[in-house]
């Protein structure tokens, strides 16, 4: 499928760090995959050991955090 929003009406900056440092000092996002459904994007994030979620609306252009946030890895 394919996510088509509005250029840049959000940034999101994840905040944090791992448990590994200097290596995970702070947040790496390195990939992003939409669901199916189109309905959600799981972000893994290197920096913090997590996969965030987020809930997408393409009809109106918005991102926003699931609940839950994210998964612990």
């Amino acid at each position: 499928g394919k996510i088509v929003l509005p250029a840049a009406e959000r940034f999101i900056q994840h905040e944090g760090q791992g448990a590994q440092l200097p290596r995970q000092a702070s947040p790496h996002a390195h990939s992003v995959n939409v669901d199916p459904s189109g309905k959600r994007a799981y972000v893994a994030d290197l920096g913090l050991d997590k996969v965030l979620i987020y809930k997408l609306d393409a009809a109106a252009g918005t991102i926003a955090p699931s609940d839950p946030p994210f998964l612990k890895l």
